[in-house]
């Protein structure tokens, strides 16, 4: 446990979005689209679709190592779903909430669309849909950041008391 904590330096803090460095960017998805022909424009919606899932399992991940660590694992029956729940519990004298209500509320939504991509092969995307999505990715962004960069803190801190 001590390694796992170790390489959290006293100053690592994950990027925020649009900051010198940062390979995030909160700029609308379509904008990087606006000098492409027609012909491409068509697939911005099946792009955006692989990159909230992306994103979203990517989430996920560590999501399950938070879970597995803390123990906090739920029984195999919609386990997506009770580990998103999971993460916005906080369960006294073992670990802090990682997400807030206001992440957790738009993470549900790129969940349910991940489920929706996958089990569902669909692959013309209603635009007001992938449109209300894009703006759900983009609200979540920063707020994730900040909820990540809050749950490293309460790490550190459990660290220290470790280690003293």
């Amino acid at each position: 446990m001590n390694a796992t904590f170790s390489s959290l330096s006293a100053g690592s803090k994950i990027p925020e979005a649009n900051s010198p460095g940062s390979k995030t960017s909160t700029a609308p998805y379509h904008a990087d689209f606006a000098d492409f022909s027609p012909n491409l424009i068509k697939y911005r919606s099946a792009l955006l679709a692989d990159l909230i899932v992306d994103y979203y399992t990517c989430l996920e991940t560590a999501f399950v190592r938070v879970s597995k660590f803390f123990e906090n694992s739920s029984d195999d029956t919609k386990w997506h779903k009770n580990l998103l729940d999971n993460m916005r519990i906080r369960i006294p004298n073992l670990r802090e909430a990682l997400l807030s209500d206001d992440s957790y509320a738009l993470l549900d939504e790129l969940r349910r669309f991940r489920h929706f991509k996958r089990y569902y092969f669909e692959r013309r995307y209603n635009r007001e849909r992938m449109d209300f999505l894009e703006t759900q990715l983009q609200a979540s962004i920063p707020l994730n950041h900040s909820d990540f960069n809050r749950f490293l803190s309460f790490l550190r801190s459990l660290h220290s008391a470790l280690i003293s």
